[in-house]
Order: structure tokens, then C-alpha cells, then sequence
């Protein structure tokens, strides 16, 4: 037998998907349509809203568009909305502009995130163990410096990122020169920002450490029924078990695989 302290540094072996869900990288039509059409509603709230003049509920339906849009993104970068590679690149294009993104640039930084995590080359890793308030700090800068490493690896898809980040150039010249024209653009604009800034403490700080042992433990989920309002992203340890996995069925895995979780004290917080 191993000794104690040898024996805690052997990552437990991850269940086989098909022994836990076996279908769960299908999905079906109106999942695919649910996906794809929240952050379009929620946009269509927020013009609503604005005209109405109730700017607390504007700037809500603002945050839910972020939120619902990086679920659409997270999934298309993966390939996991069972399109087309021509139509998942065509969509990854459209919903990461809807991010003042680029879609592709994300794609590229985030694979490369989970190929090489916790390794030095992991373009999104690096801020996951900084203070609270230097990450706030680097939060507006962060996206420019994943467009800076997806443009020097990105290969062939460099042409795409590049019309993509002039076309979000471009989008912001136009609310820069006649935003005010458009109140309910602006408090789209403000919130999609908003929601960029703090992305890197939210979506990459608060749920990595890499100074833990095993994925089980690097990684963290947050099993509190209200957070369910995360669309399947606060699934992040089984999403990073199983990235093939759509965003909308990661409750099932998670569910399937909760006894494993807590036999191996991984990093999950709360019940389901």
C-alpha cells in the first residue's frame, strides 16, 4: 500500500460519462432554440425597459443578456450545440460580437485553457490566485490580452479574429458618436462592459486554484439550488471533467456524478 501522504497525491480516476449520462452530449431542437434565443429576449427587455424608463429593471435585462450570451458562447467555443462546423463558426462570429467580442479569440484562449490548466501556458490562468482588488484592476484590460495571444496562435483563424475585434472597434465608435441618441444601446453597452470587467474575478478567480491537487480540487462548482440561474456555468469542476457536455445538461451530470464529488472531497459548495 501507499503511504498516507503518497496516497493523497493520486488523482482519483474520473468516472466514464457514458456510465453516468449516457446521452449526455445530445441536444435536442428547443434546447438548441432555448440557447439561442434567451440573450435576444433579454436584449428585446432591455429596449423595453429603457423606453419605459425603469432603468433598475434596463440595467437587469442588460446583466441577464451577458449572462444568457456567455452560456451561448461557452457552449458554441466548444462545439457543443451539435451545429455545423460552417454554422458554429458563423454563430460563434454573431453571439461574440453581441459581447463586444471576439468569438474566435475566445475559442482559441479557452481551449488552450483547458489543454494546458494549471501550466504556465494557459492564457486565462493567470490571474487565478491574484488578490480580489488586483483582478478588478486587470478586469478591463483582460479581454485585450486574450485578443493579443488568440492573434499570435491563433493560425489560420487569426483573419477572423481580426474582423471581428475591427467590427467590435467599430460598434464602439458608433456608441461613442451617437450612444446618447439611444438610451437603451447605452444601457446595453454599459452592462455588457460591466459584465466584462468582472468576468475574470466570477469566471475565472473565484472558481480555479491551481495550487490544489488533482482536477477534482482545481477546479470549483457551486451546487446551490439558486444557482441554477447560471445557465449550467456553475457547473465549472464537471464542466472541466467533461467539456464535450452542453451547458443545459451539466445538471444531469452533476447530479449523476455527486456521490463520486463528495466520496473524493472535491471543491463543490452546497447541495442539489
Amino acid at each position: 500500500m501507499l503511504p498516507d501522504s503518497a496516497a493523497s497525491d493520486v488523482e482519483p480516476a474520473v468516472p466514464p460519462l457514458a456510465g453516468l449520462v449516457p446521452d449526455a452530449t445530445r441536444i435536442s431542437r428547443c434546447q438548441q432554440a432555448a440557447a439561442l434565443l434567451r440573450p435576444w429576449a433579454a436584449l428585446v427587455l432591455v429596449g423595453l425597459l429603457s423606453i419605459t424608463g425603469w432603468w433598475i429593471g434596463a440595467i437587469t435585462a442588460g446583466l441577464m443578456v451577458f449572462g444568457s450570451n456567455v452560456a451561448v458562447v461557452h457552449d458554441l467555443l466548444h462545439r457543443n450545440l451539435g451545429f455545423s462546423k460552417r454554422v458554429n463558426d458563423a454563430l460563434l462570429a454573431l453571439y461574440g460580437l453581441l459581447l463586444l467580442n471576439s468569438g474566435h479569440a475566445l475559442a482559441a484562449t479557452h481551449r488552450r485553457h483547458h489543454r494546458s490548466y494549471p501550466s504556465a501556458e494557459d492564457p486565462e490562468g493567470y490571474l487565478d490566485d491574484w488578490p480580489v482588488w488586483r483582478v478588478l484592476v486587470e478586469g478591463p484590460v483582460f479581454r485585450l490580452r486574450l485578443w493579443g495571444w488568440a492573434l499570435r496562435h491563433g493560425g489560420r483563424a487569426r483573419a477572423v479574429m481580426g474582423a471581428e475585434m475591427v467590427a467590435c472597434a467599430g460598434a464602439w465608435c458608433f456608441v461613442l458618436g451617437w450612444g446618447t441618441t439611444f438610451p437603451s444601446l447605452q444601457v446595453y453597452v454599459a452592462t455588457v462592459e460591466l459584465g466584462t470587467w468582472l468576468f475574470p474575478l466570477v469566471g475565472i478567480n473565484a472558481v480555479h486554484d491551481h495550487h490544489e491537487r488533482g482536477r477534482h480540487r482545481q477546479t470549483r462548482s457551486i451546487h446551490h439550488r439558486w444557482a441554477r440561474l447560471g445557465l449550467g456555468l456553475q457547473y465549472h469542476l464537471e464542466h472541466h471533467l467533461y467539456p464535450q457536455v452542453p451547458a443545459c445538461r451539466l445538471d444531469e451530470v452533476a447530479t449523476a456524478l455527486e456521490p463520486w464529488l463528495r466520496e473524493h472531497d472535491a471543491a463543490v459548495y452546497g447541495d442539489l
